[in-house]
């Protein structure tokens, strides 16, 4: 939406302003919040000074994931304490939040009206940037340059061209509205097997699109907040579910983005199934994806598929996304829409 202002009014769940101003304000591909206080929706603090770091932190996160971003997204921190004790204290609990990531920050005292801290930033709305560059192992065996034009192409702009590896609709993108690419990491889950699930997140590497089959079972959820999280220690771009997650509300403060069916409380069990298997072709949302076969998702949807599938449509692509922008610029100007859109054959 870079060029567009958008408001975010509140987060769900957590403390609604307490006056005429907005909880983020997104414009030109970033996200700027308003001071985040530790208290929770009911206005109520948590008594120990490191909850309350924690609970600031947390509605943080909540007003940047309905802005579209995340903590892992975060560039400038401001930070207002009312004492200098409090420093040691807080940088403790802030690096349980940003211990990868350091975004620049800015921390001073100052009087507070009834709580200890208030915290605000300005963050990146990711689903507006390219997404991040393949890592080069993960380029091996791609034709040379696929991967760079993967990483820039909108993926809306491959169904101009592709009919198949689009995956059905109902599989979205959930958390962290970003353009992402990476290579398949498979995984076949049978019988609400949460074993099968671990062992692929185990194997993951830098880069890789963790792609889970759950074999028609779209009852039971095989990604969590502890998933996600160990997903995201081991360097996972995103996750991809032909089925359902949970803990939707951490999944958005994890950062990983999360592709799936929707979510629920039912998760699957800590039983194996000699149906689970990981490293295998899998059919996920109607495709058929094979472990390292390329994968792109956005806010749009999910493509997957083997890269020579890719020959002759992958460069017409690009060319239409960078002819876009000056489409867009001579309808805004005023240039007849008959002359910027393309009619077809003469129906007369």
């Amino acid at each position: 939406m870079t060029g567009a202002l958008r408001r975010v009014r509140s987060a769900p769940g957590h403390l609604a302003p307490v006056g005429p101003y907005s909880q983020a304000v997104v414009i030109d591909g970033l996200v700027y919040t308003a001071g985040q206080v530790p208290q929770d929706a009911s206005g109520a603090q948590p008594d120990a000074f490191a909850d309350q770091v924690r609970q600031a932190i947390e509605n943080l996160a909540a007003a940047l994931a309905e802005a579209g971003s995340s903590l892992r997204h975060v560039v400038k921190v401001n930070t207002f304490l009312t004492s200098l004790d409090q420093l040691a204290p807080y940088n403790e609990v802030y690096a349980e939040y940003f211990a990868d990531a350091l975004p620049a920050r800015t921390s001073v005292c100052v009087d507070l009206w009834g709580v200890s801290l208030e915290i605000e930033c300005v963050a990146t709305v990711p689903g507006d940037l390219p997404s991040d560059p393949l890592p080069p192992e993960l380029a091996v065996g791609l034709p040379a340059g696929l991967a760079d034009k993967l990483t820039a192409v909108e993926v809306p702009t491959l169904g101009h061209f592709l009919e198949d590896g689009f995956l059905a609709p109902a599989v979205g993108l959930l958390t962290g509205p970003r353009r992402v690419i990476g290579r398949a990491a498979t995984c076949r889950v049978g019988e609400a097997d949460a074993f099968a699930v671990n062992r692929a997140i185990a194997a993951l590497r830098p880069g890789e699109i963790l792609v889970v089959d759950m074999t028609g079972d779209h009852r039971h959820a095989c990604i969590g907040a502890v998933t996600a999280t160990a997903a995201r220690a081991r360097g996972c771009a995103a996750i991809v579910v032909d089925g359902l997650v949970t803990d939707l509300d951490a999944l958005g403060r994890i950062g990983v983005p999360v592709a799936a069916r929707g979510t629920t409380a039912l998760t699957t069990k800590r039983r194996a199934s000699a149906v689970s298997a990981i490293g295998v072709p899998v059919d996920v949302g109607g495709v058929r994806i094979e472990p390292g076969d390329p994968v792109l998702l956005d806010r749009n949807g999910v493509w997957a598929g083997r890269p020579e599938a890719l020959d002759g449509v992958i460069d017409e692509a690009c060319a239409s996304d960078a002819a876009e922008p000056g489409l867009l610029a001579r309808l805004d100007a005023g240039e007849s829409v008959a002359t910027v859109l393309a009619l077809g054959p003469d129906q007369g």
